[in-house]
């Protein structure tokens, strides 16, 4: 039986919580701070520990079971071969199934992770075994129920979180500033302190792409004959573009439960800042566990890739009145994809029995979120243009016909 090990403070075994602002782990009792590297390699060593404890026992057990050992051995040997079988059927450069033989936790670290399922909208959330979450932030149900993790796939990349609840909270307050539709009460009582921390699930793709669009290029001279006659001539041109280009981490979320144009509005993040995933940054925090995988989602990731490169092949054609695409052909090599966890402080909230989600991105603090409408001041803006032109539009007729 293994052993594991959770995330204490070295110092006096206290909750340590991953403080965004610092980037450091902090103990709530004792106040001494760790880098995550820091107490990763502290637990390394005393999960290096449990596991030789481990080994021991599991020594002693095969010793009192000696007469059981060939027959264990055998069947050990038996199971083997399948298992190098199933590898060999494996498909060669396939960066889908690349992630899934390399992405399942180990026992230890299921053992110190616990998953929330809500019973609204069946989020499944992923936290620390010292983090406690009490209200889904996509739906706001509070009847969570929390159960042993099974079945994850252990992302490769993380980008911790840089800004604070506190300053998620201003975030929220500056998006509501300059609105002028939306209802006072609203900001008033609008409960803004439930917010929580979320690392969303994100797919990245990186592809070598390829393109060849054609286009009708026309210029136009235009004149005035002798007789004063304006004359146009148009010249078509056939213009063909083709080029490479590689992308490289290709977002595309992997969360059926929060909208897309969510995630795109909160866009972009800065990828040099990710790192390889580590659990010492989720105390505190909640990790969504993806429930669309990456075949499913790579439509989105191509999508953006094929914009990306008719964009930046229409860019060159220059020196034309009017450019006209007329074919395109645009091939993509899939070379990787990995998993990551990006920082995003979401909020719900109900109004008027209807639900808002905002979303802020954890690392730049770009906010987006749907706003109610005051419909007293909606018919007061369109109306007092239409009083105003009217007022003008007397005073006019009154002055010219007087």
């Amino acid at each position: 039986m293994s052993e594991s090990v959770n995330y204490q403070c070295p110092a006096c075994n206290g909750p340590l919580k991953f403080q965004a602002e610092t980037g450091m782990l902090a103990c709530e009792y004792c106040g001494s701070t760790f880098t995550a590297e820091q107490i990763q390699q502290i637990m390394a060593q005393r999960q290096a520990k449990a596991d030789a404890k481990a080994e021991e026992n599991a020594a002693k057990e095969a010793a009192r079971a000696a007469q059981d050992q060939a027959g264990a051995e055998g069947a050990a040997a038996a199971g083997a071969a399948p298992a190098a079988a199933a590898n060999a059927a494996t498909p060669q450069g396939d960066p889908i199934q690349a992630f899934l033989d390399r992405a399942p936790w180990t026992t230890a670290s299921e053992e110190n992770m616990v998953s929330y399922t809500c019973r609204s909208c069946a989020a499944e959330l992923l936290v620390d075994s010292t983090t406690a979450i009490t209200e889904c932030p996509y739906c706001g149900n509070q009847d969570i129920i929390p159960n042993q993790v099974t079945g994850a796939m252990k992302p490769d990349y993380i980008i911790p979180f840089k800004l604070t609840h506190d300053q998620a909270i201003a975030g929220l307050q500056e998006h509501y500033r300059g609105k002028s539709l939306l209802p006072r009460a609203f900001t008033d009582r609008n409960h803004i302190e439930h917010i929580q921390g979320v690392y969303v699930p994100f797919w990245l793709y990186t592809y070598n792409a390829h393109g060849t669009v054609t286009y009708r290029g026309e210029r136009i001279r235009t004149w005035v004959d002798g007789r004063g006659d304006t004359m146009q001539e148009t010249s078509i041109f056939d213009v063909s573009r083709t080029g490479n280009m590689e992308f490289r981490n290709i977002p595309a979320d992997g969360s059926s439960k929060m909208p897309d144009a969510h995630m795109d509005a909160i866009e972009p993040y800065d990828f040099s800042e990710l790192q390889p995933f580590n659990v010492a940054y989720l105390p505190g925090f909640a990790a969504e566990r993806y429930d669309q995988d990456a075949e499913a989602m790579q439509h989105r990731a191509t999508g953006r890739m094929e914009n990306s490169v008719i964009t930046a092949l229409a860019s060159t054609v220059t020196g034309y009145d009017n450019v006209v695409p007329e074919q395109k052909s645009i091939s993509a090599d899939l070379e990787a994809v990995h998993y990551a966890l990006l920082p995003v402080w979401m909020l719900h909230t109900r109004w008027k029995d209807n639900d808002y989600l905002f979303a802020m991105n954890g690392q730049t603090g770009k906010m987006i979120g749907d706003l109610p409408i005051d419909g007293k001041k909606q018919a007061l803006f369109f109306l007092l243009p239409a009083i105003l032109l009217f007022i003008i539009v007397f005073v006019v007729v009154f002055i010219f016909f007087r």
